[in-house]
């Protein structure tokens, strides 16, 4: 994925606009030709309303100072796009925390971050592929506080797994078994960025992160997968 040139969607909004006007230009014509054709065979004991067709005239008009109402705000919104892709680009590179389960695993390394929110008896780290599938399992920490997940991508058996975007589920327990609250945390480095009807995405590697996800921004670190 890469960043989204606003030049396209500017063109979009402007084609929309452009168009609206072209058919309410093809709308108005055909009515002013019926007008002309009712005036010159209208019944001169009869004559037409001149109300009636200065009404739609200028319902014409207002439908036409909407549409170019339409086409400034369209260019409002673009300019904002605009500011918001030049936000997004300088994230490339850089090292970011967003909420979330998401484990983006790119060339053999996947880094996580779980918070727990008091000491547990028991926890439990599993990693799931995009089919649901358990590919991952181990003992996590069980000391209250935030604690880092850096897995090398190899399931149970030893095998590298394909990098692709996977889920992390942190449980902890209680003696008594009553869950305990985790906050989790998606951590990586951004190699991409693009901007959508949802808002920014970001990339990371494989995967992909809403902006709006996102915690924390800091340089890349290299960490050795455990």
């Amino acid at each position: 994925m890469v960043v989204q040139g606003v030049s396209t969607a500017t063109q979009a909004a402007a084609g929309k606009a452009a168009g609206a006007a072209q058919t309410l230009g093809s709308d108005l014509n055909r009515f002013l030709t019926l007008l002309v054709t009712q005036l010159q065979n209208q019944d001169p004991l009869d004559p037409l309303d001149t109300n009636e067709f200065t009404a739609q005239l200028v319902q014409f008009a207002g439908v036409e100072q909407q549409i170019q109402n339409n086409a400034n705000l369209e260019t409002l919104i673009d300019i904002g796009r605009a500011s918001e892709v030049a936000a997004i680009v300088n994230v490339i590179g850089k090292r970011i925390e967003a909420g979330g389960t998401m484990l983006a695993l790119n060339a053999g390394k996947a880094e996580a971050a779980y918070t727990l929110s008091e000491a547990a008896a028991e926890t439990k780290l599993t990693v799931t592929d995009e089919t649901g599938r358990v590919v991952y399992a181990n003992k996590g920490k069980t000391e209250a506080g935030r604690h880092e997940f850096i897995w090398d991508g190899r399931d149970e058996d030893g095998r590298a797994l394909a990098d692709g975007a996977y889920t992390l589920k942190v449980t902890a327990t209680r003696k008594d078994g009553s869950a305990i609250a985790v906050e989790q945390r998606t951590i990586g480095t951004v190699t991409a960025a693009a901007t959508g009807d949802a808002g920014p995405i970001l990339s990371l590697g494989a995967a992909e992160v809403p902006m709006a996800q996102v915690r924390s921004i800091g340089e890349a670190v290299a960490k050795t997968a455990i």
